[in-house]
């Protein structure tokens, strides 16, 4: 399951470390455009081949994705908004419901946000899927967000914009993992607003 996958490398990589036994590190080949939460694309294949060569030719595998996000990237504003270093503005307070919502819920909510001008903004919106994985640490738990970061009320399982298809993506914040999609209906989760800023 996606929300095990942080803590099983974690171990399968130790267990190699301590046995001497060959890695195909495929985890650590991926990047969060490779993959629908589970399943591989083209690309994903293609990590997938690189791992095993790596491990065949015992050469090490390094991370694709280095560790993610630190805290020097957030800038708190000092009016309820951070600013990471791609130029997204983000809610300081990263459960601005209080509770979980339908994708119905959160696109009523993210309409009263913009109606109450928050930081000055009235075009705040649900976020990507890659937008959320952005904010991610990868070597942290609970939350997956870097030590010293900004925000406030971090809950676990946050709502994503929809693809093409109708599906949510969403992002654990307890692992750092995007989930398996699923169809917007059926889909519960935190809202975390965010906006371009420049």
């Amino acid at each position: 399951m996606p929300h095990t996958q942080p803590e099983m490398t974690d171990i399968i990589r130790l267990y190699a470390q301590k046995t001497g036994f060959r890695l195909a590190d495929i985890y650590n080949e991926y990047e969060p455009d490779n993959y629908d939460g589970i399943h591989p694309h083209n690309k994903g294949h293609f990590a997938m081949a690189s791992a095993y060569m790596k491990a065949l030719l015992n050469e090490p595998s390094k991370a694709k994705t280095g560790s993610g996000a630190t805290a020097a990237q957030f800038k708190d504003n000092g009016d309820g908004t951070v600013t990471d270093i791609d130029g997204l503005m983000w809610l300081k307070n990263a459960n601005v419901a209080g509770k979980t919502c339908s994708f119905y819920e959160a696109r009523e909510l993210i309409a009263r946000v913009n109606e109450n001008d928050i930081g000055g903004h009235s075009d705040w919106r649900l976020p990507t899927r890659d937008e959320l994985l952005s904010l991610v640490a990868f070597s942290r738990r609970r939350p997956s967000l870097p030590a010293g970061h900004p925000f406030a009320n971090v809950g676990r399982w946050y709502l994503s914009t929809t693809d093409e298809r109708g599906y949510h993506y969403g992002v654990d914040f307890d692992t750092g993992v995007a989930y398996f999609p699923a169809k917007r209906e059926m889909v519960r989760g935190f809202v975390w607003p965010v906006r371009k800023a420049y």
